[in-house]
């Protein structure tokens, strides 16, 4: 990771405190699921973090003039600019309200509110001790998030919990659940890193605790890409021990699954006929045939068409929106930033200084978004996009320490 270089306590203070606020960033998903979107983050908490991310990036800008841009940066900034002035200049009168702000504006506010995390990475860096500080703070903290948001349910014992499951509804709005898997796969990065078996302990804890959360709750998705990022780790690990871990953690789900009297309700959910019926198919059809003609396939057709189809695919939405243009703007430095971290695997995976686990995190960093964004809008839900962004600019400093030697 990349180098801070502090040079005087002045500097210090400054990457002390700008740490605690990329803490406290980070932990906006788990309070958000906690808080129900109660309001807990909304209108001036906007401004706030907009404004303090914005004046810290700018401060480090100052400080290193030089090794900052990038091809992935130079594409989100002209993605910000693109998606800004056609989002200033929609019909704002045609488009419905959400939460007093019109959708337009509703936009625009995600784009700033979430984005500027991402630009301070790249500009301050962030060490690996800073890292694993921060993802451990994220998933030690996200199983209490879970427990409030089964709380506000009044879900306060296990027999509440089979009602619950069984009722068929869970937690299914479709943020929830993706958005756990980031703290799932980093926890297998920080038993990678941490030795200690007092800072291991609960970092198992919620390894288990987020991995019966997800598999109790209808997101077939979000069970797909554990089993693929952990499928993932298995290959890349050279720790049997941590392997080892993982398929104890799968042990205790299924214990837990039998105990409960959920594991065949838990199997129909996902691999019954009834759950491969879905009308998303029908969705992506319909809003793929409503992009008609050539300069709505380039540049999109607008905000107005996304109120009345949703697509449940951030792709297809960003091509209704925005055109070819939006999507290659948007999705490009996540696949420069995955083709420069899977090079960087193959080349070094072998020698003694390379950081395996390390490799992993940021692959599947990337694959988070990728991924997520076959089912859902991952760089504007309020509780997957610090993740997202968070995770382009670790990758993109990763990338950046590394350019140098297969320049």
């Amino acid at each position: 990771m990349a180098n801070l270089n502090i040079k005087n306590d002045k500097e210090r203070k400054l990457n002390r405190n700008s740490l605690y606020i990329l803490i406290i960033y980070l932990l906006l998903p788990p309070f958000n699921l906690a808080d129900g979107f109660s309001g807990l983050f909304d209108k001036y908490a906007d401004l706030f973090w907009v404004t303090i991310l914005l004046w810290l990036t700018l401060l480090y800008s100052i400080k290193k003039t030089s090794n900052i841009l990038s091809v992935e940066i130079m594409f989100v900034c002209i993605w910000v600019i693109y998606l800004f002035s056609s989002y200033l200049f929609a019909n704002h009168h045609v488009l419905y309200e959400m939460s007093g702000y019109s959708y337009a504006t509703y936009n625009i506010r995600f784009l700033l509110q979430y984005t500027p995390v991402f630009f301070l990475l790249v500009t301050r860096g962030l060490s690996k001790g800073e890292l694993i500080l921060i993802l451990y703070v994220v998933v030690v903290i996200t199983p209490l998030s879970i427990i409030k948001s089964y709380y506000d349910y009044n879900i306060k014992s296990i027999d509440a919990f089979q009602d619950f499951v069984n009722s068929s509804i869970g937690i299914s709005y479709n943020t929830y659940l993706p958005y756990t898997t980031y703290p799932l796969f980093a926890s297998v990065y920080l038993l990678s890193n941490i030795k200690k078996r007092i800072f291991r302990i609960p970092v198992i804890i919620s390894f288990i605790f987020i991995l019966i959360f997800i598999f109790t709750n209808p997101s077939r998705q979000s069970v797909l890409f554990v089993i693929i990022s952990l499928l993932i780790y298995i290959i890349m690990s050279k720790s049997y021990k941590n392997i080892f871990l993982i398929v104890m953690a799968f042990g205790v789900l299924t214990v837990f699954l039998e105990k409960a009297n959920l594991m065949d309700f838990v199997i129909n959910r996902f691999f019954s006929e009834k759950a491969t019926e879905t009308t998303r198919n029908y969705l992506m059809m319909s809003a793929l045939s409503s992009i008609k003609g050539l300069p709505n396939i380039i540049i999109g057709n607008g905000l107005e068409l996304s109120l009345y189809i949703n697509p449940h695919n951030n792709y297809i939405f960003t091509v209704m929106r925005n055109g070819i243009v939006g999507l290659l703007l948007l999705f490009m430095p996540y696949f420069i930033s995955l083709y420069k971290a899977v090079l960087s695997d193959i080349r070094y995976n072998k020698e003694a200084w390379f950081d395996r686990s390390l490799s992993y995190f940021v692959i599947i960093s990337i694959l988070f978004t990728l991924f997520h964004s076959f089912f859902g809008y991952p760089h504007i839900d309020p509780l997957n996009a610090p993740y997202v962004w968070f995770g382009l600019g670790v990758v993109i400093n990763y990338n950046r320490i590394l350019y140098h030697k297969y320049r």
